[in-house]
């Protein structure tokens, strides 16, 4: 009976304790884990929460200590190496940050294990983009999007990364893919037309903006792009579909219009032609 009973309060106290955690209140949450704990010394996930009530109070210190206590009876809990790995990246040590995120993703978790190795995953390619590193981050997101499920808004959120690790590339591909699963996705049609404007395939551009278009509104910078690119197209003397005659005048009319630029420009600096 004694014993049923410290059971009872520790899961009683450990349950307000998760409360006042989620609600934003970590120093209650703290002494709520702290009670658990009086009752149930042994338990595994009240000391892990204890840690990260810590972590949300801020007091990494103390924190770090429980979470390598917990690191050296599991070092292969995915949880505890994904909070070892949020602190390393609180501080910007980036390799401790790899090896203990790393660590997350092929270390073993009770619920929901794909889900949650994504998530470490999301964490550690946003933490390499912030801290400047593309190669690695492209790296990373590379295993990243060979893992997504056929859920579109992955695959766009996958590309807007790929984007900031500066791979427009792979970024394209990750809009087609969401596409592919969600032919009328906007966000994925403007999404690639912009990719493919930045990239200078203007008419790959101009076939997803159009689409997008038909399908619903589009921002302005989007539709501004939509007309640079149908000018660069309308303009370009190198479609080999063009008859020579119109081949022809096309690269007149481009000259004209670097004519008139560069005598613009030699008006506006009070240069002479030579």
């Amino acid at each position: 009976f004694y014993h049923a009973k410290q059971k009872s309060l520790a899961q009683e106290w450990f349950v307000r304790g998760e409360g006042a955690l989620h609600t934003g209140n970590p120093a209650e949450a703290l002494e709520d884990f702290r009670t658990a704990l009086a009752y149930g010394p042994d338990s595994f996930i009240y000391r892990l929460r204890l840690a990260q009530a810590l972590m949300a109070a801020h007091r990494t210190d103390e924190a770090r200590s429980h979470l390598l206590t917990l690191w050296r009876d599991a070092p292969g809990d995915g949880t505890v190496n994904q909070e070892l790995g949020r602190l390393a990246v609180a501080e910007g040590d980036t390799q401790a940050a790899l090896r203990y995120f790393h660590n997350a993703i092929y270390g073993s978790w009770g619920q929901n294990p794909l889900q949650k190795r994504l998530q470490v995953r999301w964490e550690l390619c946003e933490f390499l983009i912030r801290q400047g590193d593309k190669t690695q981050a492209q790296s990373e997101l590379i295993a990243l999007a060979g893992e997504l499920p056929a859920d579109p808004q992955l695959h766009l959120q996958a590309a807007e990364l790929f984007l900031k690790a500066g791979d427009p590339s792979r970024a394209l591909g990750e809009y087609k893919k969401a596409l592919s699963i969600d032919r009328h996705s906007e966000d994925a049609m403007i999404g690639a037309g912009e990719v493919a404007f930045q990239m200078g395939n203007y008419a790959l551009a101009v076939q997803y903006l159009e689409r997008a278009m038909r399908t619903g509104a589009v921002p302005p910078e989007a539709r501004d792009k939509l007309k640079t690119a149908r000018q660069v197209l309308s303009l370009d003397p190198y479609n080999r579909r063009l008859p020579r005659a119109e081949a022809d005048q096309r690269a007149l009319h481009a000259f004209q219009i670097a004519s008139a630029r560069l005598t613009d420009c030699m008006k506006s600096l009070g240069t002479s032609p030579q």
